[in-house]
């Protein structure tokens, strides 16, 4: 983490010793990352899902084979995606370095030095609880399946097998909220087994099946099956409706 110790942190000059000295460089790096969360994440705010590639070295192996060509996908060169690769391998490097490690909390409130975070409900309570299903792709057809013991792929055959994400990555994603938590078909009733106000309906697309169920606290991404998906990203969703783009569905 960052030193709060303010001698400490004239030692590391962000915007002087790296955007100034590289701001070219820096712009194509920021150029891979919103290329790369509209391809992989249509329609959320910008965020690095970090589950989703890993390997790092071995893409940054890959991007060197061709590093002064232009990479036909983003119409960025490969330097730039090789740039992007190590900066995420060295933001792992530096979070292992700093010894941030797995922190179960019942509070779910992040504190000072904490990366991994366990949500209160991640893995349920209790010794029989049923395992909880997440994917980091609302139209997704398979998920993952996080329990005390582990975690597991399950694919829409019913097959199952290990995930390569470590354990401690999904947790981070759900804390992250990269993960989505899959809700199943049922609508969920209020904790206090009253009938609360049905949340309303809104679109990107008024000839798309599916939908966002949002209310004061909450976003449900509704797929046109009917599966149900809790979505983190519910303030992006309030401004796109105040700003008129995400439609009310009458």
């Amino acid at each position: 983490m960052l030193t709060k110790n303010s001698e400490e942190r004239k030692h590391t000059p962000i915007v002087t010793g790296v955007l100034d000295y590289f701001p070219l460089a820096i712009a194509a790096v920021a150029r891979v990352s919103f290329k790369g969360n509209e391809k992989h994440n249509p329609g959320e705010p910008l965020h690095w899902s970090r589950g989703k590639s890993t390997d790092h070295a071995d893409c940054i192996g890959r991007h060197l084979a061709d590093r002064d060509a232009i990479d036909e996908e983003s119409g960025e060169l490969h330097a730039a995606h090789i740039a992007w690769r190590a900066l995420a391998y060295l933001e792992l490097a530096e979070e292992r370095r700093a010894g941030q490690s797995v922190t179960t909390a019942n509070d779910g409130t992040p504190k000072d030095g904490d990366i991994y975070r366990i949500p209160d409900d991640a893995l349920g309570t209790g010794a029989a609880t049923t395992p909880q299903r997440y994917a980091y792709d609302p139209e997704a057809t398979d998920y993952i399946e996080l329990g005390k013991d582990g975690a597991e792929i399950v694919a829409q055959d019913g097959t199952r097998h290990p995930t390569r994400v470590p354990i401690e990555q999904i947790y981070r994603d759900i804390a992250n909220g990269d993960l989505c938590r899959v809700l199943g078909k049922q609508t969920r009733t209020a904790s206090n087994g009253n009938a609360s106000t049905p949340p309303k309906r809104y679109t990107y697309d008024r000839l798309a099946k599916s939908y966002y169920e949002i209310s004061k606290n909450r976003a449900i991404y509704v797929r046109k099956d009917g599966q149900k998906w809790e979505v983190p990203y519910l303030a992006h969703l309030l401004a796109d409706i105040q700003k008129g783009t995400l439609l009310e569905v009458k």
